[in-house]
This record gives C-alpha cells, sequence and structure tokens, in this order.
C-alpha cells in the first residue's frame, strides 16, 4: 500500500530554507585566496533570500535564525568589501555600511535570545568591521591608516572583545587572536 506524505506548508518552506542557507554557505568556504567576488555576491543573494523567508514568515523563523543569517550576510559583506579593488572607496564604503546593518540587526537578536556567545562573536565582527571602516575612510581621505582619526578606539575595542572571548572555554581563543591580528594589521600600516 503507497502512503502518500504530504509536508505542510511550514516544512516546506524550512527545507527550503535550509537548502539556500546550505547553499550561500558553500560559497563562504571556498578558501579565502580562491574566493572571488561573484562567489560572495552569490553568498549574500542566497543569504537575502533567506533572511528575506525569515522576516515574512514569523512561524517559522526565531531571533535565533534571524541573527545567524544577519551574521552570515555581515561576513559577506565585509568580505565583498575587502575584494572590492583599493581605489574604489565607494563600493568598499557601501559593502561596509551594509555589513554595519546585518551586524547589528544580528546583534540585537542574539541579545534578544540571551545568547552570550552568539553576541560576543558578533561583537568581535563588528569590531573587525570598524577597523575595516577606519581604514576605508583613512585612504580615501588620502591619510594613512596608522593615522586615522578612530584607530586607538577600534584597535582598543577589539582587544576588550578578545579578552572577554578568553574567559569562555568553547570559543578558540588562539584563532580569534589571529584574526584579530589580521584585522589589526589594516590600521597599523
Amino acid at each position: 500500500m503507497y502512503v502518500a506524505t504530504v509536508l505542510s506548508k511550514a516544512a516546506r518552506e524550512l527545507i527550503w530554507l535550509a537548502e539556500i542557507i546550505r547553499t550561500g554557505n558553500e560559497s563562504l568556504k571556498i578558501p579565502y585566496a580562491r574566493r572571488t567576488r561573484n562567489d560572495l555576491l552569490n553568498a549574500g543573494h542566497y543569504f537575502d533570500q533567506a533572511l528575506k523567508s525569515l522576516q515574512g514568515n514569523p512561524s517559522v523563523s526565531s531571533p535565533k535564525d534571524v541573527a545567524r543569517v544577519c551574521q552570515k550576510l555581515l561576513e559577506t559583506e565585509l568580505a565583498l568589501s575587502m575584494k572590492m579593488p583599493s581605489g574604489n572607496h565607494h563600493e568598499r564604503r557601501q559593502h561596509a555600511d551594509r555589513a554595519l546593518e546585518y551586524g547589528e540587526a544580528a546583534l540585537d537578536n542574539a541579545v534578544k535570545i540571551n545568547n552570550q556567545i552568539m553576541v560576543v562573536q558578533i561583537q568581535f565582527l563588528l569590531a573587525a568591521l570598524n577597523i575595516w571602516r577606519v581604514n576605508i575612510q583613512a585612504k580615501a581621505s588620502g591619510i594613512e591608516p596608522r593615522l586615522a582619526p578612530g584607530r586607538d578606539f577600534a584597535l582598543a575595542k577589539i582587544q576588550t572583545i578578545l579578552r572577554e572571548i578568553h574567559t569562555i572555554e568553547s570559543l578558540d581563543y588562539a584563532g580569534y587572536e589571529e584574526q584579530a591580528r589580521y584585522y589589526e594589521k589594516w590600521l597599523n600600516r
């Protein structure tokens, strides 16, 4: 006897959502040196579709889901900003501004669910983004990044977050420390 399984609309939506997030993640998993602007644009497209779906269908979304997708969009927009040619300050700034919007939304949702690990991870990304934004502004103004206004605050902020990460056993402090050194280089040139 054949028994047909009919999935509810919500179940189909969740399956579709998981698939587009997986597809977006595949583009972000490409090693940085081989990752192209098109890979990042594709990832952004899929994450943006996921976010719109979550926002348009509260029955299948939670603040945690929204925070995760917004965090992916933050990472994608930051990477797109960094992939722009160095003289293209306007596009770099546009991607960085979008990254900030997504980061703030991710942080708001992580705070709503009181997920301290997610909060500190997003704060770290926002601190890295702030360093990058100071770098962009300095270069657009013809200033050496090591002399840029906001440099000291940006560097202090990422160090403060690193100290907080150090207190959370489940996070890889050495990995975050290495990432922080990478971002700090942008303001020490």
